[in-house]
């Protein structure tokens, strides 16, 4: 096969589109249902074209506000990991934080239609997405991620020239906050109009998209660009340019985890579980009921903890000893790292130290086999292998650790 390129390819594939839209212009004469079988034609070729982990539909925005878009011509969502809240032939409601574009399609592109496009691309980028956190995913793995909806404008036909349509869109940017703007107006076998940017003194990148422009809530300035509305004269290369932005937008789209909170889910009063049975891991990880007197509210307090200070007197840490089931965890206070206690006093790979709270060096053990005279002869070995001292104390009431625990630890070369 010779004369087959990428750029060939999607040229043909415009022509299909357009085949596809002259067919159902003709054949349809009623304007409603035309226009719906235009926009099933560009998601279908979505849905052909992109990326499996991507979707097509028609439908509805939804952010954790509970707040609403308008419906949309075409919702492109991760489908990997977007939950569905309602899904229909022609009107799923998808939550915005897996909404990756807006397209809204239009058979001849006028003014009027232009406006009315603007209008539904905002009110979904408007709606308020949440901040990454550390369940999502970078998909590159570059650390370049485009968290924003992408918005873009596919019309079959125009009424003015892209020219005319460019001055239209720099009219409607008047009218429009910059962060809701459509970022492509496609023109089939005629051309783009989207945005570039440009550093200083330098030449300006063309097809760069508004999504990439920094987040309203950033903590510092936005870099020095001049961003340009541009006008691509590419006749029927018009889809190939379309498809690469849309392609480029998603590449660095992140994978989102699409859990909502429970008021969302449950609304805002719903009612509290009722605790009937509680239960505890035993050493071998089997579930037991939990004995009445390792009940937290029967067992409220610690009764026994280890004081640590180093050589100069300064705190290290307080171990706190909790019996748990067949065995026993310590919970630790201060700088001092749990995992080198444990080595010193426990050696064993299977006893891990999980962290509650970095900033208050808080950490707690897995369960292990410790019982409480054990515990107590702890401070011996502590003192007895390094250079700190230990004191073991015991009371009816709950230790309180001191905040001014020292981020000084002193240990002899032979503890670990």
């Amino acid at each position: 096969m010779t004369g087959i390129t990428i750029a060939s390819l999607f040229e043909q594939a415009a022509a299909r589109l357009r085949a596809d839209f002259e067919y159902v212009r003709r054949s349809n004469p009623h304007p409603g249902e035309k226009g719906q079988e235009a926009e099933e034609i560009v998601r279908e070729f979505l849905n052909a074209h992109l990326p499996k982990r991507f979707r097509a539909d028609a439908g509805v925005v939804i952010d954790f506000e509970n707040s609403l878009s308008r419906q949309s011509d075409v919702l492109v969502y991760d489908a990997l990991s977007s939950p569905l809240y309602r899904a229909a032939e022609r009107m799923n409601i998808i939550p915005c934080h897996n909404v990756g574009a807006v397209i809204e399609v239009k058979s001849s592109l006028s003014k009027k239609e232009l406006k009315d496009a603007y209008e539904k691309v905002a009110s979904v980028k408007q709606l308020k997405r949440l901040p990454l956190t550390n369940v999502d995913k970078d998909p590159t793995s570059s650390g370049a991620t485009t968290t924003g909806a992408l918005g873009a404008v596919f019309a079959f036909a125009s009424e003015t020239s892209l020219d005319a349509l460019a001055d239209n869109i720099k009219h409607l940017n008047t009218q429009f906050e910059s962060r809701h703007w459509p970022d492509i107006v496609v023109v089939l076998d005629q051309g783009v109009v989207t945005y570039g940017i440009q550093w200083p003194g330098e030449d300006a990148i063309p097809g760069s998209l508004l999504t990439a422009a920094p987040p309203p809530e950033q903590k510092y300035g936005p870099p020095p660009w001049f961003v340009h509305l541009l006008v691509h004269n590419d006749g029927t290369k018009a889809l190939n340019r379309f498809f690469m932005l849309m392609l480029t937008h998603l590449t660095f789209y992140p994978l989102r985890s699409g859990i909502p909170p429970y008021s969302m889910m449950l609304g805002e009063k719903h009612s509290p579980a009722m605790t009937i049975q509680g239960y505890q891991f035993d050493l071998s990880c089997s579930l037991r009921p939990a004995p009445p007197e390792l009940y937290m509210e029967n067992h409220p307090t610690v009764r026994l903890h280890i004081d640590i200070v180093g050589p100069d007197g300064k705190p290290l840490a307080v171990v706190q000893y909790l019996p748990w089931q067949n065995g026993a965890c310590v919970r630790k206070y201060g700088p001092l790292p749990l995992e080198g206690l444990l080595a010193l006093l426990a050696p064993d790979p299977r006893i891990l130290a999980l962290t509650e709270s970095p900033k208050e060096g808080k950490q707690l053990s897995t369960v292990f086999a410790l019982t409480e005279p054990e515990f107590r002869t702890w401070p011996d070995i502590i003192q007895s292998k390094s250079n700190m001292k230990a004191r073991l104390v015991e009371s009816a009431t709950s230790h309180v650790p001191s905040r001014r625990l020292t981020r000084v630890c002193c240990w002899r070369a032979r503890t670990f």
